[in-house]
């Protein structure tokens, strides 16, 4: 079987669109909740502020988003679980504060899936920032890890902050795709043989 010139240049082409949507450092799809423990030298878990940002700049931890916090305990005289959740960067005792046993944690919900753009956690701005080390471990509507690290907000701005990357289109097009940009190598296929053809007549 022989394989024409524009064939070659068709698949070539193909190629080329596959492999340049390669992977990407990281991205967060579907990301659901946020799971904080404690990585600072005790099991105190102390947070001002959640702050996790979509590719639309929302912060969809945030309460009036539909974002929900829940922990076992709270450390007597500090805001409660929603405090981390509310928007207000604020110092002791309008922040959470956990009790301080092992096996701490922070779960915050998303009303929704989403594809995060960042992550903040802002630690305790007035005291014990040691404490504001932070494991997190992003979460998918199942409860799978979709991507976990450490934010380290001990220090002067008491933010630990992370980013992630906007996904890109997947390494396979979907059969639309794939009928169009068949469809439009025809057509160029099929005009550069009429021009041919009249040309080969003049």
């Amino acid at each position: 079987m022989r394989v024409s010139a524009f064939s070659a240049a068709a698949a070539a082409i193909a190629t080329s669109i596959l492999l340049a949507n390669g992977a990407v450092a990281a991205t967060v799809v579907g990301a659901k909740s946020i799971h904080i423990t404690t990585a600072g030298p005790t099991y105190y878990i102390q947070i001002s502020e959640v702050v996790a940002l979509d590719f639309g700049n929302a912060d969809v931890a945030l309460d009036t988003n539909g974002g929900s916090a829940f922990a076992p305990n709270n450390y007597g005289g500090s805001g409660g679980p929603g405090t981390a959740i509310d928007g207000i960067y604020s110092a002791y005792p309008l922040e959470y504060v956990s009790v301080g046993t092992a096996g701490d944690y922070l779960d915050i919900t998303f009303a929704n899936a989403t594809t995060l753009a960042g992550l903040s956690i802002y630690g305790r701005p007035d005291c014990c920032s040691d404490r504001d080390i932070y494991n997190f471990d992003i979460r998918d509507q199942d409860g799978q890890s979709l991507y976990s690290g450490i934010l380290d907000a001990d220090n002067t701005g008491h933010v630990g902050s992370v980013a992630f990357d906007r996904p890109v289109g997947g390494g396979v097009p979907e059969p639309a795709t794939w009928a169009l940009m068949i469809g439009g190598f025809g057509l160029a296929g099929g005009a550069l043989r009429r021009r041919r053809a009249a040309l080969s007549c003049a």
